[in-house]
């Protein structure tokens, strides 16, 4: 029935031979993309998740997850309307003499940020060094004569 595009034929289909072996795994891939073919992601994720659980080498289920992943993605964005040019509809574009830079903001002062920068924590303050040792007096000395 997948192949003739009878997705709601091939989701009873399906589930008729799950109510025989729960596990099957062919059963759960067709049933999973009959859903994903429905826009029925939760359903199509749900069925091909235990596939991949009950067979987890199955590289053709393991894409089918991915893909029906991928779709409800692409399907919400285009649901809310959002592209990836979204970005530059905020864009004012002008046919100016000055380019259209006319049209854009002027920069944020660079007094503003810097007075909205917190102050640089203080450097803590030197250690006293201490004085230097005070000069000692010499004792004096007792005369000498001159030996002659």
């Amino acid at each position: 029935r997948l192949k003739q595009e009878r997705w709601s034929d091939a989701v009873d289909l399906c589930t008729l031979a799950l109510g025989v072996d729960a596990k099957c795994v062919k059963a759960l891939y067709r049933r999973g993309c009959a859903h994903l073919e429905q826009k029925e992601y939760a359903k199509a994720r749900t069925d091909l998740a235990v596939a991949a659980q009950v067979e987890p080498n199955n590289k053709a289920v393991k894409s089918k997850l991915v893909e029906a992943e991928r779709t409800e993605m692409t399907d919400a964005k285009k649901a809310k309307g959002a592209n990836d040019y979204d970005r530059f509809a905020k864009i004012e574009l002008s046919d100016d003499e000055d380019g259209g830079l006319a049209a854009l903001p002027p920069p944020p002062p660079a007094v503003a940020q810097e007075e909205a920068r917190p102050p640089p924590p203080a450097a803590p303050a030197p250690a006293p060094t201490p004085p230097p040792p005070a000069a000692q007096p010499k004792p004096a000395s007792a005369p000498t004569e001159p030996s002659g």
